[in-house]
């Protein structure tokens, strides 16, 4: 991908790649964003835990997304997200990446 992200936006990004897709591969995901594959394990983990995918083991398997049915799901407004990405700018780093695992757990876009 040429420049570094930080990890925050390395996860936000793998997350809409993998939703565009529907289904990648570890090795897929490992070649897309020039990291390890243990990288990818770890940033896996941690999105299955605060999106909608998940990991299928086995021939056919990889990383895929779970359908869900929107209309249950809870959503940040427009105006709530542009509040988030706002504030980011005003508090300390720690604080920042707290708030863009918010915008990604609840946000339109990352769902």
């Amino acid at each position: 991908m040429g420049s570094r992200l930080t990890v925050s936006e390395r996860r936000l990004k793998m997350l809409k790649y993998i939703i565009y897709r529907k289904e990648v591969t570890y090795r897929e995901l490992s070649e897309e964003f020039d990291i390890s594959l243990c990288t990818v394990w770890r940033d896996i983990v941690f999105l299955s835990k605060h999106s909608t995918i998940y990991t299928e083991q086995g021939h056919g398997g990889g990383i895929k997304v779970l359908q869900t049915d929107s209309k249950t799901k809870k959503y940040l407004s427009d105006k709530e997200e542009l509040c988030l990405y706002k504030l980011i700018e005003k508090v300390s780093e720690e604080d920042g990446k707290t708030l863009k695992d918010i915008i990604m757990r609840f946000s339109k876009d990352f769902s």
